[in-house]
């Protein structure tokens, strides 16, 4: 599991277009960056801010890696990606394109942004068009909550509600 940390001003800026025109959508979600500053703040800082997703990711990837094997998840071979984002929800993905993107401001430690980086990937793993929302995110908080991965997001001091 090799994940590409990429920064996209375009990617940013079409997401805040999609959050402003689709504002219903986000108010369900526990945390939800809306301040636009933050666009500029990343862009500024992206180097700094790519640099810590890869801090954040690299210590727990062999990790989380064979937490998926074992529980018998795959991704995409190739060109993982994850976007780094400054607003928006925690994360969320791409099945089309076989990328996860995950908002690294705003967040409590780093520990919460792998932790979207995993929730994110899980999704990408275990995707079916046929699902809705609330069956997708279900699937993902059951992988969550399973050995070895509840313990990896506790250790990485991501809490998500239904570990707590």
């Amino acid at each position: 599991m090799d994940i590409n940390f990429k920064y996209s001003f375009v990617n940013e800026v079409t997401e805040y277009k999609y959050l402003i025109t689709h504002s219903q959508e986000y108010k369900q979600l526990r945390s939800v960056v809306w301040n636009p500053l933050y666009i500029l703040l990343l862009l500024l800082f992206r180097k700094l801010y790519l640099s810590r997703a890869e801090s954040a990711w690299k210590p727990i990837e062999p990790e989380v890696e064979r937490a998926f094997k074992m529980l018998r998840l795959e991704l995409p071979k190739d060109n993982l990606v994850c976007y780094v984002h400054s607003i928006s929800c925690e994360g969320w993905y791409d099945p089309n394109k076989n990328c996860v993107h995950a908002r690294i401001t705003k967040c409590k430690n780093l520990g919460e942004f792998a932790g979207s980086v995993i929730h994110e990937l899980l999704h990408l793993a275990t995707y079916k068009n046929e699902l809705d929302y609330n069956q997708r995110e279900k699937i993902v908080d059951d992988y969550v909550a399973r050995q070895p991965l509840s313990t990896i997001v506790r250790k990485i001091g991501d809490n998500p509600q239904d570990l707590s």
